[in-house]
């Protein structure tokens, strides 16, 4: 995704959990002052569990799969779209709880490359991705999203940055097809605050 989408990530959350357990470290505290945050095991707070599979993690399990991709990028609302084929593998992870999806694609320009993550935010109650490529210059990008099961469509929100270098607003829509096909449109915002499609993938699977 997608795929983000996406743009969803199990990253996010070791990365957040690994700043709340730090939030408190290298921190100095006079000998026998409490932390304030710490809490007793005997005063009702449990140690959380696994986060369970559910009908929402369930619903990326449709990514799951090998995909042949054809891509289209505009770079302007005018402009000729640049053309693309490439496959994505996308995969389960940490028991049904994530997807992970690598794709790989080649035109005139050479080959790209990238590598996304997919999952349901609980706190949130929203899907969260994470996307890295050759060309990321800006790290992780980010997404959160949502899914219409009655429309079969995903709606993604998130930033990137654009051909000048700026970050930007953008909006993706993915559908499912049909359980052997499906398409992602991207949307972002032009200069005269119109919001015009970027890219357009179609996927059909392979196996």
């Amino acid at each position: 995704m997608k795929k983000t989408v996406v743009v969803l990530a199990a990253f996010l959350s070791l990365g957040f959990g690994v700043v709340a357990a730090r939030s408190g470290e290298g921190e100095h505290k006079p000998h026998g002052q409490k932390d304030k945050h710490a809490h007793s095991k005997h005063e009702g707070h449990e140690p959380m569990g696994a986060v369970q599979v559910g009908p929402e993690h369930k619903h990326l399990h449709q990514f799951v799969g090998t995909w042949k991709v054809e891509h289209k990028m505009w770079f302007t609302p005018d402009s000729e779209p640049a053309l693309s084929t490439g496959t994505e593998v996308t995969t389960l992870i940490l028991d049904g709880r994530a997807v992970a999806s690598q794709f790989e694609s080649t035109s005139q320009g050479g080959t790209f490359k990238g590598y996304g993550l997919t999952t349901w935010n609980v706190t949130k109650q929203k899907y969260q991705g994470c996307w890295v490529d050759i060309f990321s210059r800006n790290g992780i990008e980010l997404s959160w999203g949502t899914y219409d099961e009655a429309g079969k469509t995903w709606t993604w929100q998130m930033k990137m940055m654009g051909c000048d270098g700026k970050m930007q607003p953008m909006r993706g829509v993915g559908k499912m097809l049909g359980k052997d096909h499906q398409s992602m449109v991207f949307y972002i915002t032009g200069p005269d605050g119109k919001e015009f499609k970027t890219m357009e993938f179609e996927y059909t699977r392979i196996k």
